[in-house]
C-alpha cells in the first residue's frame, strides 16, 4: 500500500469573508475523489459566509424600508399641510 498523505494550505474567499485552512491529511476517497475532510471545510466555509452575507442584506433592506416610509411620511405630512395651511 502506498502512502497517501499529504500537506493542504489553502485560503478561500467568498462574500467577503476569508478563510484559511492549513492542513496534514491522509488521503481517503469517499467516492467522488474528493476527502470529506475538504468538502467539510468549503461547505462549513461557505455555509458561514451565506449567513454573514444575509445579515447584511437583511439589515440593507431594512434601512431602505426605513428610510422608504420616512420619505412617504414626509410627503404625506408636505401634502396635508398644503391642503390645510392653517392646522
Amino acid at each position: 500500500m502506498s502512502d497517501s498523505r499529504f500537506s493542504l494550505k489553502l485560503t478561500f474567499t467568498i462574500y467577503g469573508e476569508t478563510y484559511p485552512w492549513d492542513a496534514s491529511l491522509n488521503y481517503y476517497d469517499n467516492g467522488d475523489g474528493m476527502d470529506d475532510r475538504i468538502t467539510e471545510f468549503f461547505v462549513t466555509s461557505y455555509r458561514d459566509a451565506y449567513e454573514k452575507f444575509q445579515a447584511h442584506n437583511y439589515e440593507y433592506d431594512r434601512k431602505a424600508r426605513q428610510a422608504k416610509q420616512k420619505a412617504d411620511d414626509l410627503a404625506t405630512l408636505a401634502a396635508l399641510r398644503q391642503k390645510y395651511p392653517d392646522a
